[in-house]
């Protein structure tokens, strides 16, 4: 048998195949997103993760859990786990402050794993805050146990108009350009928004967004964010449909038009199509059926050719094949007589 090199795992990819076994072997209780990064935030402040006023040092814990894991050297998941490349580990950031966020199990271990040193301490501070919840009543809005509730809760602070956005997003856990659109969407009253935000401000951007520019675009011509052009476009997407197919009916009615037009004058499909292919170009893309109805009356007839009798053919060249042979028989000075001799004959293309 050919002998193969056997690769040895690294220090790192150890550590990280044990922390995946312990976590399974280990069973640790769910809990709701916005609970799990209250426990993370809490343990990297008695860690010293946190500064004075709170804020995550995040470039330090990336920094100190790449050095633990020898910066992932082997590991298949080393681009994943390091990216981007000018925010490296971005998805520590997500685990604090984005816990909806859908992340690979592995980046909440290795959190873990740094911030506890062993993976049942953290189970312990997890059980021990949900002891603690349901003792105090628990929280309605996180809850994990009656989604049912926690979906009619939602639905219920989105609608009391008692409440500023704010509040709710507060709340309910979103943000509150969030509680916002959906107020506006359904018709609720809402605040207005600051005074760059004005009506004649809307009608521009709504007037730019018809036209095919981007929010990137309308942001630099109107020195506004993106996300606000993006909120009045999800708003007053209804409208801007509506403008939509009613200047692409007037377009259709212009275009047909004018394609009757060239096709009377030049009496040529091709011809009126090289000399404006935009409009031929538009009409097959959004107007194809007629397109091809208002083409059938200029389109030029098919010139069938008759078959070619195969048998009769055939016949024909057997005629002359047999006189040919009949003139060469009473030459008595003639040459022998090949096959290729009477090919040349009849002439090899038609052979």
């Amino acid at each position: 048998m050919e002998d193969k090199a056997i690769e040895l795992a690294s220090r790192a990819q150890l550590r990280l195949t044990a922390l995946c076994v312990a976590a399974l072997n280990l069973n640790i209780p769910a809990a709701s997103p916005a609970r799990r990064a209250a426990i993370y935030h809490d343990q990297a402040l008695m860690r010293g993760y946190c500064d004075n006023k709170g804020k995550l040092r995040l470039s330090a814990l990336a920094r100190d859990i790449s050095a633990r894991y020898d910066g992932f050297d082997g590991h298949e998941l080393k681009e994943r786990l390091l990216s981007t490349p000018h925010h490296p580990m971005r998805w520590l950031g997500d685990l604090f402050s984005r816990p909806e966020r859908s992340l690979h199990p592995i980046c909440h271990l290795l959190l873990i794993e740094h911030l506890w040193g062993k993976l049942y301490l953290f189970k312990e501070d997890l059980e021990a805050a949900g002891e603690s919840n349901r003792a105090g009543g628990g929280d309605a809005l996180s809850s994990d146990e009656c989604p049912e509730s926690h979906c009619l809760d939602r639905a219920v602070f989105l609608n009391d108009v008692s409440l500023s956005c704010r509040a709710v997003a507060d709340l309910i856990g979103v943000s509150v350009n969030t509680v916002v659109l959906h107020r506006k969407r359904n018709l609720m009253l809402v605040n207005v928004r600051p005074k760059k935000i004005r009506p004649e401000v809307t009608q521009e951007i709504m007037r730019e967004l018809f036209n095919g520019k981007t929010a990137e675009e309308i942001s630099q011509l109107l020195n506004i964010s993106p996300a606000s052009i993006h909120r009045i476009r999800a708003v007053e997407a209804p409208v801007l449909r509506k403008i939509a197919d009613i200047h692409k009916e007037k377009r259709r009615s212009v275009s047909r038009s004018a394609w009757l037009s060239l096709l009377r004058r030049d009496q040529d499909i091709g011809k009126a199509r090289a000399s404006h292919q935009g409009l031929y170009a538009w009409l097959y893309r959004n107007d194809l059926e007629w397109l091809l109805s208002a083409n059938s009356n200029y389109a030029r007839k098919r010139v069938v050719q008759p078959r070619l009798d195969w048998g009769a053919r055939d016949h024909e060249l057997c005629l002359i094949a047999a006189k040919y042979v009949g003139q060469k028989l009473t030459d008595s000075t003639r040459k022998r007589m090949s096959r290729s001799a009477l090919r040349r004959h009849l002439g090899e293309a038609r052979i």
